[in-house]
């Protein structure tokens, strides 16, 4: 990975490296010369890269392509054209517009990561319904005390159908029948 390039040598003169000389060097391959480029390129085509994708972790991947690509194509710059540091800049700007335009970046445009919209989704389902406006307390005089009572347990007061169970010493198979005729005579009264 180009981010973990070593240091440049102290046997080898960095002015050698750097202004005109430069794309000399990269042209016949020299890894220091590359070393010198990522080391004084890499920031400000970070920026510009960032700038057209506005996206880091993408941003850090084109950075990659870019100096790859550098690397593959020093022979097609020409210094009698333009400067070294605006051809290295035309090749990033170039790999991050291709990025944007590949397939894999519109699809993953389209695909909605749940991180973004959790809270919202969060927030929609945990709305809390108020009992004492839809009248179920009301509608528990007409079930059978007993049932009444489980009723109230489970759903105002929080108890689970176990605990229920042996509060009453019941077996929980009854506790259960009792919730689920409970349930249907009210879904026909409230209905």
């Amino acid at each position: 990975m180009l981010s973990k390039l070593p240091a440049l040598p102290k046997n080898k003169p960095i002015d050698l490296y750097i202004g005109s000389n430069l794309y000399i060097y990269l042209k016949h391959r020299d890894g220091w010369a590359f070393t010198v480029l990522y080391n004084n390129y890499s920031s400000i085509l970070r920026v510009i890269i960032r700038k057209i994708v506005k996206c880091e972790y993408i941003t850090e991947d084109i950075l990659q392509e870019t100096f790859f690509k550098i690397s593959r194509f020093i022979d097609n710059y020409d210094p009698k054209i333009g400067q070294l540091s605006t051809w290295v800049s035309c090749v990033a700007r170039n790999c991050a517009i291709d990025e944007l335009r590949s397939r894999a970046y519109i699809n993953n445009l389209k695909n909605i990561r749940i991180d973004d919209h959790f809270d919202e989704v969060e927030y929609k389902c945990n709305t809390v319904v108020n009992v004492d406006a839809i009248g179920l307390k009301e509608l528990l005089r007409f079930l059978p005390l007993a049932q009444a009572e489980i009723i109230i347990l489970i759903y105002f007061r929080g108890y689970t159908q176990c605990e229920i169970a042996d509060k009453f010493h019941l077996p929980l198979s009854t506790i259960k029948s009792r919730v689920r005729m409970s349930m249907i005579k009210l879904r026909k009264l409230f209905l």
